[in-house]
């Protein structure tokens, strides 16, 4: 039963699935309504917000499976957790993007749990030796695993793992009812607990790419409250209103966090938005409570980039927990959150001169700029999970690959002369370069071991400029930002910020980017005559800007505040959206003279595709749905 302040009683009718509503002034019954199932309890909140989700739900069970939990889910849609067999033995699992399962146990393990997954497909979990102490693990692409534990500790286990390769997990020293967290920076351990939290019960259960930490702690009185840690070591800790617990499971790059609490005796999965840049409670409209449909218990353990969400769920009258994996789908409507909508976010249609394109067998490609004349450079994911640069021209593929490179290359700009600047790794580290006539020519910055510094290059302008960033370790969100000119370095970093990233260059006076503000919110930035303007979308939660064309028009992409990403143009002072129909996410990234815009969009089957659209920033352009064409 639940009361609200007006009065009114709202009683769950075990077994005829309905639940009652008492005025208790009259002591009588004002409306029966119908729940989805049985209902065991029942709890009021004026606070966490009401929404119809457009998900599409898939169920799933490892092959002879009694019992399923879902774990961490990449970019690529692999999913990782755990399951149990008929005799009893716990083993982690890897589920493919196709469906497939291969199980993940350690050799000599007799337990095992896999947390996570990178994009690179490593994983990360624990393990129970047959003496009965648990140890932390990693698993290669290739299979092969790697035991490694905290320094000293007794018990150890890795929860997740970045795309950089730093992880988090917990320790302890002898008692399993207690937990500190740490951070291994690829060998380099350091621990930590939340300063609200009774000693040795922190546990930290996700990082995601600019080190940002989620999980959650007991206080002294014993509740269990979320935490989001940012990368300076500032804690924002959080509850789910009226929730008897609130623990924070994973967090993606774009500020979502999933979890769960519980309402008395049932559990239910959450979403919150923004939480990268929580200065407090999260508002309730930063809230989405998320179960499996019909279900009597749920829980959401991971969330990717794209949306898609991993947990587990369970029926009633079966302890049996079954996994799934929830899709956004799109429709024209969208979520439907009338109490938290915003006027003034823009509902984007591109239409006239759109086109999608693929690098041929990939199911992830982006456009990154565009030329004058048409040329389209990006970027694309081949087969292996490595990563490419691209040109596309007449309609043609090439592949651009640094001849040193032993692990990626990135292609992100190309000036009007069709010289190229991107960023590729290498056993020595990560380098800027140029591609000119045929040429590579590398870039380091100045006094930098790369062994542990990075140096990207972003944008290149038609005089050869080059700005990008530089950073130590995998800190990127601490970089700093350059330009390269006349073969000197100048450094770039907006005042007070805690990390600048430019991306683009028109002339030496003329730089915009992003840059990590003290709020912890990326924000976009203009840099003309040595002077810095802050650039925000109107009503969003993070905001970075892409490029630049010589009109002054920017092109970029941000998060609203129902961590929805959407790309834009500023032109003239106005923005304009660029929301790609039926995608869930879109973004722009490239801009030429004309105003016509290259990015990337994703579909709700998790794959990201590439884009042209034709003058976006001219008065005539006409931003109503139109033909969509393969180019």
């Amino acid at each position: 039963m639940a009361m609200t302040p007006g009065g009114k009683a709202y009683v769950a009718n075990f077994g005829d699935n309905t639940i009652s509503v008492i005025d208790t002034s009259t002591n009588t019954v004002t409306a029966t309504l119908p729940s989805r199932g049985n209902p065991e309890d029942v709890t009021v909140s004026t606070t966490a917000r009401p929404r119809i989700l457009n998900y599409s739900f898939q169920a799933f069970d490892p092959p002879g499976s009694t019992d399923t939990v879902a774990g961490g889910v990449n970019n690529r849609g692999q999913i990782v957790g755990r399951f149990q067999d008929g005799a009893g033995v716990v083993h982690g699992y890897l589920r493919q993007a196709d469906g497939s399962f291969v199980t993940v146990d350690p050799p000599a393990s007799i337990l095992t749990i896999a947390f996570d997954i990178n994009d690179a497909g490593t994983i990360v979990g624990l393990y129970q030796a047959p003496g009965g102490a648990f140890h932390g693990f990693s698993r290669s692409p290739a299979g092969s695993y790697t035991t490694a534990d905290f320094p000293g500790a007794v018990d150890s286990e890795f929860t997740s793992i970045n795309s950089q390769g730093i992880s988090v997990g917990d320790y302890d020293l002898g008692n399993l009812t207690t937990s500190i967290s740490f951070v291994d920076a690829r060998g380099k351990f350091t621990s930590f607990e939340d300063p609200a939290a009774a000693s040795m019960q922190t546990a930290a259960l996700s990082i995601n790419t600019v080190n940002f930490i989620a999980g959650f702690f007991d206080d002294a009185a014993g509740g269990e409250h979320g935490f989001i840690r940012s990368p300076n070591a500032q804690f924002q800790n959080f509850d789910f209103p009226a929730g008897d617990f609130t623990d924070a499971y994973k967090l993606n790059d774009l500020g979502q966090v999933v979890g769960q609490y519980a309402t008395n005796f049932p559990n239910h999965g959450f979403i919150v938005s923004g939480a990268m840049a929580l200065a407090g409670p999260p508002s309730s409209c930063q809230f989405l409570s998320f179960d499996y449909p019909d279900s009597q218990n749920s829980g959401a353990r991971g969330i990717n980039n794209l949306g898609q969400v991993a947990g587990f769920y369970r029926v009633r009258g079966n302890p049996a927990r079954h996994g799934f994996l929830a899709t956004r789908v799109t429709s024209e409507e969208g979520d439907q959150n009338n109490q938290c909508l915003t006027t003034s976010h823009f509902p984007g249609k591109p239409g006239v001169g759109f086109a999608s394109f693929d690098f041929p067998g990939s199911n992830d490609t982006e456009g990154t700029a565009i030329t004058p004349s048409g040329e389209i450079v990006g970027r694309y994911v081949s087969a292996d999970g490595r990563q490419h640069g691209f040109i596309l021209r007449g309609g043609q593929f090439t592949p651009v690959d640094v001849p040193s490179a032993t692990f990626s290359t990135d292609v992100t700009w190309v000036n009007s002369r069709g010289d190229i600047v991107g960023t590729f790794g290498d056993t020595r580290g990560t380098h800027a370069y140029v591609l000119s006539r045929g040429v590579y020519t590398t870039i380091d910055f100045p006094g930098s071991n790369p062994a542990n510094t990075a140096t990207l290059g972003f944008g290149i302008s038609n005089a050869g400029d080059v700005v990008g960033v530089e950073f130590v370790g995998s800190d990127f969100l601490h970089g700093h930002g350059y330009l390269f000119s006349h073969g000197s370095f100048t450094l770039v970093d907006f005042p007070g910020a805690a990390g600048t990233f430019p991306t683009m260059v028109l002339d030496g006076s003329r730089i915009v980017g992003t840059y990590f503000g003290s709020d912890s919110v990326f924000h976009g930035f203009l840099l003309s005559g040595g002077n810095f303007q802050t650039i925000d979308v109107p009503d969003s939660t993070f905001t970075w800007i892409t490029g630049m064309n010589p009109e002054g028009d920017l092109v970029g992409f941000d998060n609203d505040q129902n961590g929805n990403q959407h790309g834009f143009v500023l032109s003239d002072g106005k923005f304009i959206p660029i929301d790609v129909p039926r995608a869930i996410s879109s973004e722009g990234n490239g801009i030429d003279p004309e105003g016509n815009v290259v990015g990337r969009y994703v579909t709700a089957d998790g794959k990201t595709h590439g884009y042209s659209l034709k003058c976006v920033a001219c008065p005539r352009h006409d931003a109503t749905p139109s033909t969509q064409t393969e180019i």
